[in-house]
């Protein structure tokens, strides 16, 4: 490692070359492929029977892209893969600027997604996250489901 003019670089071990940190989401070029799995969801009542409606998620993304999130939903039942497009999160956009409109007013919160689940019958629940796309990270920093309660386990 050498941080050389305030910037860190390393020895990279294949080429034997000095490569430098960069800020871009991505390794050479290549996507890094990034995954999250939860832990298995019970809800607080292991002994009934729920049905999870909707997933609220907030992504962290602080750049004038559009993240694909690939989210897994999983029970004992079935398992429902879905793409999420997180659209543009950053609250500065060039492109449509308005001076018209412009005031000094900070958002300091990511937007948050919302996205229909619909899981009926299960006692358990677990859900993985994923991003294959260069230049995007997959930054989690809240999750929340909504569920109710159907009956007791036989």
């Amino acid at each position: 490692f050498l941080v050389f003019k305030n910037e860190l670089y390393y020895g990279h071990t294949i080429e034997g070359n000095l490569v430098k940190f960069i800020p871009e989401k991505n390794d050479f070029g290549e996507p890094i492929n990034a995954v999250w799995e939860s832990k298995l969801f019970d809800f607080g009542y292991p002994d009934y029977l729920k049905m999870v409606t909707d997933l609220y998620a907030t992504f962290s993304n602080s750049d004038n892209t559009t993240n694909i999130i690939d989210v897994t939903y999983k029970s004992e039942k079935e398992t429902i893969d879905k793409t999420l497009k997180i659209e543009n999160m950053s609250f500065w956009d060039w492109d449509n600027f308005d001076w018209d409109n412009f005031n000094w007013n900070i958002a300091l919160f990511d937007k948050t997604l919302k996205d229909k689940v619909r899981m009926k019958k299960i006692a358990y629940m677990q859900l993985s996250f994923g991003n294959n796309e260069v230049n995007q990270d997959l930054s989690i920093k809240n999750i929340a489901l909504n569920f109710r309660l159907i009956r007791k386990v036989k």
